[in-house]
């Protein structure tokens, strides 16, 4: 038993270590006598939630935790964490299929990372610490991870939408047309977990969003009240900017999604010869057939 816990010890210590080389995101650094936490280089992705091997992850990070000593690097090593989350969010999203339990585990330990993050900013105030500025450069990071993560998401659920499920709906047309029952019932089920899985990539940047939002407010409150206005400020903006976005790219897809339908009709003829021509949301039928009167 010993060996075993021996050698985990070791491997988690060689994995935290090459880790620390090759994807810590941030350095914790005290200048004039003011905590700061800097981004210098990209997390990216090692494991993934989707691999079994996961575990590995969690007992590096933990024995990460056990050599971090101040508040900067205790501050530094959340922010890190967060940081490979959201790669690791984009590994998974890179490939097709269904990703809800790995962004399920991602969502989670995100929620922990701010939730630790606040502990620790908490306690060093308790204790007479000046941590305004920690707090106010941890919570602009965490608003920068939730930023790109949103990004993916709504980049993810676009493909799908765009893409797939457009894919899926021309064969099923195709099956329909050929009366190809099996095809038609294969095509509906992929139609049908691919919607699914839209909607999920949806549920979950809306999720990922309002915990974000609630979580932040006890690191929020570690920061100078100026600070905490213009945060407010900006936090609203961000707000009314992303629902902007969501809104157009609703559009968008309704758009395409009408105009390939309009197109199509345009093409096809009633079994009386009428041609339906849709203009505008208005439908015009003419009849094509040629009178000898």
């Amino acid at each position: 038993m010993k060996k075993i816990l021996s050698t985990l010890f070791l491997f988690g210590m060689t994995t935290g270590f090459a880790l620390a080389q090759t994807t810590t995101a941030t350095t914790a650094s005290t200048a004039t006598g003011t905590s700061s936490v800097q981004e210098t280089a990209v997390v990216t992705a090692g494991l993934t939630p989707e691999s079994p091997f996961y575990f590995f992850d969690k007992i590096t990070e933990a024995l990460q935790g056990l050599f971090a000593i101040t508040p900067e690097a205790k501050v530094k090593l959340q922010l890190s964490f967060a940081s490979e989350r959201v790669a690791e969010a984009k590994a998974m999203l890179a490939i097709e299929g269904d990703h809800k339990e790995g962004l399920d585990i991602i969502h989670a330990s995100l929620v922990e990372n701010v939730q630790n993050t606040a502990n620790i900013l908490k306690q060093e105030k308790n204790a007479g610490k000046d941590i305004a500025q920690l707090a106010k450069e941890a919570n602009a990071q965490f608003d920068s991870e939730e930023k790109n993560l949103n990004n993916t998401l709504a980049e993810a659920h676009k493909e799908v939408v765009n893409i797939k499920i457009e894919e899926y709906k021309k064969l099923l047309e195709e099956a329909k047309a050929i009366k190809d029952e099996a095809k038609i019932s294969d095509v509906e089920k992929n139609l049908e977990e691919n919607k699914q899985i839209a909607q999920d990539l949806k549920d979950k940047k809306e999720e990922i969003k309002k915990s974000f939002h609630e979580e932040k407010r006890a690191i929020e409150e570690q920061m100078s009240e100026k600070d905490q206005e213009e945060d407010k400020i900006d936090s609203e903006q961000e707000d009314i900017d992303d629902t902007e976005n969501d809104n157009e790219s609703e559009t968008d897809m309704e758009n395409e999604s009408e105009t390939r339908i309009k197109i199509e009709a345009s093409k096809t003829n009633d079994s009386r010869g009428n041609l339906e021509v849709r203009t505008e949301g208005r439908i015009e039928v003419r009849n094509t057939n040629i009178s000898n009167d």
